[in-house]
């Protein structure tokens, strides 16, 4: 368990007065950009600075660090440092009011029940090119002692190749890789193709945590396919029991590797979303 600083500003399940900023029809219901609803309880249209109310949930100042938060952005919680963040595999929930960097708190409505955490990689990845090496294309980590039995995890992964020389060929890897000591786990894997430009690359996969700890094991099922989009066959593969030490943290990676390293191959990862699913 890793441990933060927060102090309640605003008890849940209550209902608070507050005023419009703007022209509201009566019977009026909306959502504020942390995600309260807001309820016009008045029998007349209201004007700017008129009563409304709030559908509370409860709202905390966090302690963080020099980080900048945008109000209705999504917080995430960094394990390691301990402090809300940007981005990440944690969801706490949403920003209440814009933080700048010399704040000492953000204010955070908090996701009181985590039954669901993702990422998505939002910029495409490094090219893949002039190379034989094994080479990870791009990766989402899960932090340590997160993942609990009976957690799905979908991943969903391409690469497009958009360049490439004659007849060399491009394999692709998914991969769990312990982020301390340990092997990868190749989660699912494409054969050596010899691609054309423009051909892409596709997971489509399933993993479920049967038992967690150090010696902790998962099976999975999917697709991969890589060739001509349209045309290529998606192929079906499974993963049989496999070890997964959950009290590290889990790297989830797509690997890359051309047959020959010539300046003309190039490979990309543009898209690559992890979500875990909590039963």
């Amino acid at each position: 368990m890793t441990l933060a600083t927060a102090t309640l500003l605003r008890l849940g399940s209550l209902h608070h007065s507050d005023s419009t900023s703007v022209a509201v029809p009566t019977g009026t219901i909306s959502v504020s950009v942390e995600g309260n609803v807001i309820v016009f309880q008045g029998l007349k249209a209201a004007v700017i600075n008129d009563p409304v109310d709030y559908d509370n949930q409860e709202i905390y100042a966090v302690v963080k660090d020099t980080t900048v938060f945008a109000a209705g952005q999504t917080v995430y919680w960094d394990p390691v440092n301990t402090v809300p963040a940007t981005t990440g595999f944690i969801r706490m929930g949403k920003c209440v009011k814009a933080a700048a960097s010399g704040d000492a708190t953000v204010q955070v409505r908090l996701l009181k029940d985590a039954r669901g955490a993702s990422q998505a990689q939002v910029v495409a990845g490094t090219a893949l090119t002039n190379s034989v090496t094994p080479t990870t294309m791009g990766s989402i980590t899960i932090p340590p002692n997160y993942l609990q039995a009976g957690d799905r995890l979908k991943i969903r992964a391409q690469v497009i190749a958009p360049a490439t020389n004659s007849t060399d060929t491009l394999q692709l890897n998914l991969q769990m890789t312990p982020g301390t000591s340990g092997s990868a786990v190749n989660l699912s894997a494409t054969a050596a193709v010899d691609v054309a430009n423009n051909d892409i690359g596709y997971f489509d996969f399933e993993v479920v945590i049967r038992t967690n700890g150090a010696t902790g094991t998962m099976v999975g099922c999917g697709v991969q396919a890589l060739g001509t989009p349209g045309t290529v066959t998606a192929k079906p593969q499974a993963l049989a029991s496999s070890t997964i030490d959950t009290t590290q943290s889990q790297i989830v990676g797509v690997q890359g590797t051309w047959s020959v390293a010539n300046a003309g191959d190039s490979a990309r990862l543009d898209v690559l979303n992890v979500e875990l699913i909590r039963a």
